[in-house]
């Protein structure tokens, strides 16, 4: 869940840096109708980030639709995450440290044929002031699933910006974040739920009419 301490961090983080000036008519005149999302078990999450990308990645794609017309070929796109680190202790001590996380992502057409696919990463970029004996304090006390949390919301942003062929977040989205737009959004949107696994069709007896599968 995004909370507006969330919102704000993640303002003064973007805002802290080069503004991307990219204009909505500029954009890849496209809007994403799915955001999908897997964590399996060899990336090194705590838990799964699945259900949190999926649902944050809609509400950024949301605000990318909010400045588009109507009517454009409506994409999905599917994060996989690849790899995630948590801040170390020893790490922390001896060189800084910080969590991060990497994930592919794919981008398909109505059609379901691939348009655009790649990597993203997000971190959680420690400063000199966190590293060191408060460093290593700060890695052992952190919550790893809180953290996932984070760490779910910001490769959802990386994730749909990349759909967009943005490097960086544009600065006419940041500003929907900045007026509130974007937690009114969260407010009002259904919490993440998890993905049901899909059900496998079973063999029918014999002169029994097979069972359909699950979709």
């Amino acid at each position: 869940m995004l909370r507006p301490i969330f919102w704000a961090a993640m303002l003064g983080v973007l805002l802290g840096g080069c503004a991307n000036a990219v204009k909505p008519s500029d954009l890849p005149q496209m809007r994403i109708s799915a955001v999908n999302a897997t964590t399996p078990a060899g990336a090194g999450a705590q838990s799964d980030l699945s259900a949190g990308i999926a649902a944050e990645g809609r509400l950024w794609a949301a605000l990318y639709a909010g400045a588009l017309p109507a009517g454009l070929p409506e994409n999905a796109v599917t994060v996989t995450v690849t790899n995630v680190h948590y801040k170390g202790a020893v790490q922390s001590l001896l060189i800084g440290d910080g969590h991060h996380a990497t994930a592919s992502v794919a981008v398909a057409g109505p059609d379901g044929m691939p348009l655009r696919s790649g990597t993203v990463e997000y971190s959680e970029k420690s400063s000199y002031a966190l590293n060191g004996v408060s460093g290593v304090l700060i890695a052992a006390t952190s919550n790893k699933v809180k953290v996932d949390e984070r760490l779910a919301q910001g490769l959802a942003r990386k994730a749909v910006d990349f759909a967009y062929g943005q490097k960086e977040t544009p600065a006419f989205i940041l500003k929907l974040v900045q007026d509130g737009t974007a937690a009114k959004m969260r407010r009002t949107a259904p919490p993440p739920q998890p993905e049901e696994p899909r059900t496998e069709p079973q063999a029918a007896p014999d002169g029994a009419p097979e069972t359909p599968p699950v979709s």
